[in-house]
């Protein structure tokens, strides 16, 4: 609402990116945007995080997070401090590989993934919009060690939804499930997450790719291309409910929380997972 469309959408997709999760991923994100908006309501309240309270009562929503509040008006008090949990929005993970997969293969012999109807609905919709507004997507299904794919009983299932929807909408489906990185533990530090030598490598293999495949640029240069994860596929409206003129106490108190909720935004830009000048997973 509040961006200019971008040209292209790297739409990252996993065996995951179709079954809904009971609670929402990184709860704090939509708390500025949340107050009286129908559209966070419409998308969230299915998940466990937030309750009637928090939707409609200015304030409540921030109870218990003293300390995120005061670590916001810090950084209002020195803007000299500089945020580098991220890079151009990356985050490499110095990490080797973990046992997750082996606690997990002692519980059961294979995982089925809940294939949720809504969320492919949800999918579904999100191309039918973005090619009425002439968004090109490009489905990008990310490197997963290939014993944590064997793992997975209905990855075949899975993966053929995304060719079919590639079919019908006649986009490109870039599969990195059989490329070399998946047979190489030491660039993992799980099943489906690279550890930063692994992301170097898929990030030069993806731009070399896509620039091979479309006349636009995606080195960074050019901000033409918006690359989502699966966390991102809700709708974020941002409410402008405060007075500019603090009147009284009511005026006074919404005033404050405007304030709390642009602090929390521009935290969010500045250390966003995702970024539209340089690729990573």
């Amino acid at each position: 609402k509040y961006n200019n469309s971008p040209k292209i959408i790297l739409l990252a997709v996993d065996v995951f990116s179709l079954q809904k999760r009971e609670d929402l991923y990184e709860l704090d994100q939509f708390l500025p945007y949340m107050l009286w908006n129908k559209n966070i309501i419409k998308f969230t309240s299915s998940y466990n995080g937030f309750t009637y309270k928090d939707y409609y009562f200015p304030l409540l929503r921030y109870g218990g997070k003293i300390r995120k509040i005061e670590n916001l008006f810090n950084l209002e008090q020195d803007d000299s401090i500089e945020i580098t949990y991220r890079q151009n929005g990356f985050r490499g993970m110095e990490r080797e590989w973990n046992n997750d997969l082996a606690k997990a293969k002692l519980k059961m012999s294979q995982y089925k993934i809940e294939i949720d109807s809504s969320s492919v609905n949800l999918f579904n919709q999100f191309l039918i919009e973005s090619k009425e507004n002439k968004i090109k997507v490009i489905l990008v299904y990310t490197p997963e060690y290939i014993d944590g794919q064997k793992f997975v009983e209905n990855r075949n299932e899975i993966i053929k939804i995304y060719k079919d929807f590639a079919i019908k909408y006649n986009l490109l489906f870039l599969d990195y499930s059989n490329d070399d990185l998946c047979t190489k533990k030491e660039l993992f530090y799980n099943s489906s997450h690279l550890n930063k030598k692994g992301a170097d490598i898929f990030t030069r293999k993806l731009s070399s790719e896509l620039k091979a495949r479309t006349h636009n640029r995606v080195d960074g240069s050019a901000p033409v291309a918006t690359f989502l994860g699966k966390a991102t596929m809700q709708a974020i409206h941002i409410e402008n409910f405060a007075k500019e003129n603090a009147a009284n106490y009511f005026d006074y108190v919404f005033e404050l929380i405007k304030k709390i909720d642009q602090r929390l935004i521009d935290k969010s830009e500045k250390t966003s997972i995702y970024s539209s000048r340089r690729l990573r997973s």
